[in-house]
């Protein structure tokens, strides 16, 4: 696929460029407008990898469209190192020793991965609605309907920030698998019934 081509634009196009052609292409090749689904498929995904500039720097140098896997791996990477910090942030000082490290890196990214999908849910929510409105509200006059491009900008990021929440947690699931490959040998509780001579009639009991 090439999204140049998809959006009808020169491969310098500008953003604005960008915005307008998307814009014009939606409307063209949408279902509910006589267009097919997989015209407009292509139309949403040709305008992800171009409003993103490394997704777009990646094309031009390539001609592949997918994110590359060494970009995911580096994010996946920083998600591993925020999951590590965050959990020596749980024990200061020399407390490390006897934290379950692995285990609270790992619910980390299981709150990070679901704060996503929460994420998600609400700004499909908020696509809907600008949709819903887009498709409620008539333009009488000759002019240039700018409520409607409103709207339209606001779908069109609605869009870009699903994609993005979407790379990240693809991100997050590999550094889910990174976090599975260690294990982390902890310092055991210290022993207090020898701490202090047992005094008579009293059992001490190990922590």
């Amino acid at each position: 696929m090439n999204p140049y081509a998809v959006l009808d634009v020169p491969r310098d196009a500008d953003v604005d460029e960008l915005k307008a052609a998307y814009r014009d292409a939606a409307r063209a090749t949408h279902p509910d407008k006589g267009g097919s689904a997989e015209a407009f498929d292509a139309v949403q995904k040709s305008w992800l990898v171009l409003r993103d500039p490394v997704r777009r720097r990646h094309y031009d140098a390539t001609g592949q469209t997918d994110i590359p896997v060494d970009d995911q791996l580096g994010r996946a990477v920083n998600f591993l190192t925020q999951a590590f910090d965050h959990a020596l942030g749980k024990s200061p000082g020399t407390g490390y020793k006897r934290l379950a490290l692995t285990a609270v890196m790992e619910r980390w990214v299981w709150d990070q991965l679901n704060s996503g999908k929460v994420a998600i849910r609400k700004v499909r929510e908020d696509l809907d609605k600008w949709n819903e409105l887009k498709d409620r509200l008539s333009f009488s006059d000759m002019g240039i309907d700018m409520l409607r491009r409103v709207l339209e900008d606001r779908a069109v990021a609605c869009i870009a920030q699903i994609a993005a929440i979407e790379r990240d947690m693809e991100a997050l699931e590999v550094t889910q698998t990174l976090v599975a490959g260690y294990t982390y040998r902890k310092d055991s509780p210290p022993d207090y019934s020898q701490a202090v001579p047992p005094m008579p009639g009293l059992t001490y009991v190990s922590m």
